[in-house]
């Protein structure tokens, strides 16, 4: 039976109570959750590099020749190093495994394998600590792979199969966000396509394409619930206050405001003023003088306080407050 997104990642293959009480960590409690639960990085075993061209920065594959005996050394606390040089026809690197002694038995000099990893160490001894690997004639399997943030208890390959299983049995369960005139407008993909290539991505520019998509989306979904809110505000109506005390504040001031500054005050004054619900963030560089306007605003709002408290006394405040709660 096909799994929902709004079923427990229980009921996915390799999870089970244990996983799923290990999923709740990272708050993933539904198929959903774990379909929106994104790499935080990738590994690309796609492409074989000549031995040069591996870096300390990125993993990468190589194939190499085993070119010497391969040697197992027990040092001092106990542990156990095996070592072999290696090599192509661009450069050399030495391959150490730690506390891997089997691998004494897997490496033989003079036949390939490809080995996949980061290289250590300076410009003459290139080192390659504990990479995996693979025989000359066994490809790296999943070409680019995902790597998930995790918590103790699951592993890379249990969350790979089970977002597997989620792409591949709910992926058509999925809605997408954005109406298809915005998404042909900016030139994005499907919600499935960026979905299953975020994961899983089938080529660097699929995974482009699907970040690209993913990031839209969260900034759209944002700009239509502020957008909202905006018009809810609107539609609210409270009364249109005297803006006048702010001729008093500005020829007060040791200084001329700037134009621009003029012309912020003017537009907060103008929301004071009209009777609609009022939100604004006044923003600028360093000393273009936002403080001046903030505290013009204030200044206006101060008078109007003052302006209300001499006109009510505070029993015409509870009343009024009585009435809005629905007391009697």
């Amino acid at each position: 039976m096909a799994v929902e997104l709004s079923n427990s990642v229980q009921k996915l293959r390799g999870i089970g109570p244990k996983g799923a009480e290990a999923l709740k960590k990272m708050d993933i409690y539904t198929c959903r959750d774990l379909l929106y639960h994104y790499p935080r990085g990738y590994e690309d075993k796609s492409e074989i590099v000549p031995v040069e061209e591996l870096s300390s920065e990125v993993a990468k594959v190589a194939e190499v020749t085993i070119t010497s005996e391969v040697r197992k050394i027990r040092v001092r606390s106990g542990r156990v190093i095996v070592q072999a040089d290696a090599a192509d026809d661009s450069g050399s690197v030495m391959l150490c495994f730690f506390n891997q002694e089997y691998m004494k038995n897997v490496l033989h000099r003079g036949e390939k394998y490809r080995v996949y990893g980061k290289i250590t160490g300076g410009r003459f001894a290139r080192d390659m600590v504990n990479p995996e690997v693979k025989r000359a004639d066994d490809e790296f399997a999943g070409g680019i792979q995902p790597l998930y943030p995790l918590t103790e208890g699951i592993r890379q390959n249990d969350l790979r199969k089970a977002i597997r299983q989620v792409l591949d049995e709910s992926i058509g369960n999925v809605t997408d966000s954005i109406p298809n005139g915005v998404r042909q407008e900016y030139n994005l993909a499907t919600a499935k396509f960026a979905l299953e290539n975020i994961h899983f991505p089938t080529s660097e520019e699929a995974l482009t394409m699907a970040r690209k998509r993913l990031i839209f989306g969260e900034f759209f979904t944002l700009s239509a619930a502020l957008s909202l809110k905006k018009g809810m505000r609107k539609a609210e109506e409270t009364k249109g206050w005297d803006i006048s005390p702010a001729k008093e504040f500005e020829k007060s001031l040791p200084f001329r405001l700037t134009n621009a500054q003029k012309r912020a005050l003017e537009e907060i004054l103008h929301d004071i003023s009209s009777g609609n619900v009022m939100n604004r963030l006044v923003q600028g560089d360093v000393g273009s003088g936002k403080t001046a306007v903030a505290a013009a605003a204030s200044f206006v709002a101060i008078q109007i306080l003052r302006s209300l408290r001499r006109q009510l006394r505070p029993s015409d405040l509870l009343d009024q407050a009585r009435r809005k709660a629905g007391d009697p």
